[in-house]
C-alpha cells in the first residue's frame, strides 16, 4: 500500500552516492568541452512538447493547472532545451553548448521516471559538429572507466527516404517494424508494393561491420542525398575508429522521437543500452528560431548498473570519518553545540551530535555503524575528552 507506483523508485542514500559519483565525472567532462549546464522546468505546456510534431501525446504524462491549461511532464529534455535556446538565449552567439542532468517521465503501460545526463550542441551543422559530440561522448565514458563500449550508428534520413515511398498510413507500422528489428511484421504487410518491401527488408541486412555495410549500401540505387548520408557516416566512422571506438553501422536504425534528421546513434555495453542521440536540424524552427542541433543523453541508472557490475563493488562507499559530539549531561548541550559549530567552521568533514541519550557502550556501537572516526565527550564545563 505504501510502495511507490510501479515504474518509479526511491533513491536511497547509497544510490544517491553512486549517482553523484557518475554526475560529477560527467559534468567535469562537459565543462572541459565548453558545455554549460542548464536546468529547464519539469513541467512544460503540451503545446511546447508537441511543437515539432515529433513527440507522441500518448507518451506524455499529463495534468492541468488551476486555469485548466494542459501541462506535461517532460518525456525528453531536448524540446525544452530547444525552446529555451529559441526564446531565452537569443543573444547568445552560435554555437550554443549546453549540458543537463535531469529526470524525465514517460507514459507507457506503466509510468516511468528515470534520470538522464547529456549535452546539446545547437547552431552548428555538418560532420565536424557530429564528430565533436561523438568524441565528447567517448571522453565522458572514459572518465567513468568505460573503455569497452559500442556505438551503433545510423543515418535517419537514409532510412526515412525508403519509408517515404510507402503509403502514409503504413509508415508508422513500417517504422515500428524497423525500430524493433521485426522482419516478420514487415514481411506480413501484404498491401505494400513488393519492390519497396524488398528494399525495406534489405535494410535489416545493412547492419554490422562498417566497411561491409557501406560496401553493400553503395551498390543500391541511391539518390544524391542518400549518397551524402553514407559519405558522412564514412567520415565519422574513420574518426571514431581512430580513437579506438567500436562502431556498428545500422542503416535500419530509427529512434522513438521523430525529430532526428541526420545521424542517429545508440550507446551500448554488452546488451545494455546506456543512451542515444543524434542530429535534429528542424526542431528549433518549431520554436521560431531555425538552427541545426545535435546531442546525446545517457541513462544514469543504466550506467550505474553496468559500472557496479564491472567493478563488482559500489562506485563509492558511505562517508567514513568525521566526529561524533556527545554531551555527557543535558547541561553540557550548549557546549556541545558550540564545539560542533567550531569544528564545522574548521573542516569540511561531517560533525554529528548524539541526540538520543545513549549509554557510552551504545554510543560506541552507533559510531562504528555509521563509520565515525572520532568521538568527543563534552562535560558540563565545556571540556572534552
Amino acid at each position: 500500500m505504501y510502495q511507490p507506483p510501479t515504474g518509479v523508485r526511491d533513491l536511497l542514500p547509497s544510490d544517491v552516492l553512486q549517482k553523484l559519483w557518475i554526475e560529477e565525472r560527467l559534468q567535469r567532462v562537459f565543462q572541459q568541452w565548453g558545455y554549460q549546464r542548464i536546468i529547464t522546468p519539469t513541467l512544460e505546456r503540451i503545446e511546447t512538447l508537441q511543437a515539432s510534431g515529433s513527440v507522441d501525446l500518448s507518451g506524455i504524462l499529463q495534468l492541468r493547472d488551476a486555469e485548466g491549461a494542459s501541462l506535461g511532464l517532460r518525456p525528453d529534455p531536448t524540446p525544452s532545451l530547444a525552446r529555451a535556446v529559441a526564446t531565452r538565449l537569443i543573444d547568445t552567439p552560435w554555437p550554443v553548448r549546453l549540458s543537463y542532468q535531469t529526470n524525465v517521465f514517460r507514459s507507457t503501460a506503466r509510468p516511468q521516471e528515470f534520470y538522464q545526463a547529456g549535452i546539446e550542441l545547437i547552431g552548428a551543422g555538418g560532420a565536424f559538429a557530429d564528430g565533436e559530440v561523438l568524441l565528447l561522448l567517448n571522453d565522458a565514458l572514459q572518465a567513468l572507466g568505460l573503455s569497452e563500449w559500442t556505438l551503433i550508428l545510423g543515418a535517419v534520413g537514409f532510412t526515412r527516404s525508403w519509408l517515404s515511398a510507402a503509403p502514409e498510413a503504413l509508415r508508422p507500422r513500417l517504422r515500428q517494424a524497423l525500430s524493433s528489428l521485426d522482419r516478420v511484421a514487415l514481411e506480413a504487410e501484404t498491401s505494400l508494393d513488393p519492390e519497396l518491401k524488398r528494399a525495406l527488408l534489405l535494410l535489416f541486412d545493412l547492419r554490422g561491420e562498417p566497411k561491409q555495410v557501406l560496401a553493400k549500401a553503395y551498390t543500391l540505387a541511391l539518390s544524391d542525398t542518400q549518397q551524402q548520408d553514407l559519405q558522412t557516416l564514412e567520415s565519422l566512422v574513420g574518426w571514431l575508429e581512430a580513437q579506438g571506438i567500436t562502431v556498428i553501422l545500422d542503416l535500419s536504425l530509427v529512434e522513438a522521437f521523430d525529430y532526428y534528421t541526420g545521424m542517429v546513434f545508440e550507446i551500448c555495453v554488452r546488451d545494455c543500452l546506456l543512451g542515444r542521440g543524434g542530429r535534429y536540424d528542424e526542431l528549433l524552427a518549431s520554436y521560431g528560431r531555425p538552427a541545426p542541433g545535435v546531442g546525446f543523453s545517457l541513462n544514469l541508472e543504466a550506467l550505474q548498473q553496468v559500472l557496479m557490475q564491472d567493478k563488482q563493488r559500489p562506485l563509492v562507499s558511505r562517508p567514513e570519518g568525521g566526529v561524533l559530539i556527545v554531551p555527557k549531561t543535558p547541561q553540557a548541550w550548549s557546549h556541545a553545540l558550540a564545539k560542533a559549530a567550531h569544528l564545522r567552521s574548521q573542516s569540511p568533514e561531517r560533525v554529528e551530535l548524539e541526540l538520543l541519550g545513549r549509554s557510552p557502550e551504545a554510543v560506541l556501537v552507533y559510531a562504528e555503524q555509521i563509520g565515525i572516526a572520532q568521538i568527543l565527550w563534552v562535560e558540563e564545563d565545556g571540556t572534552t575528552a
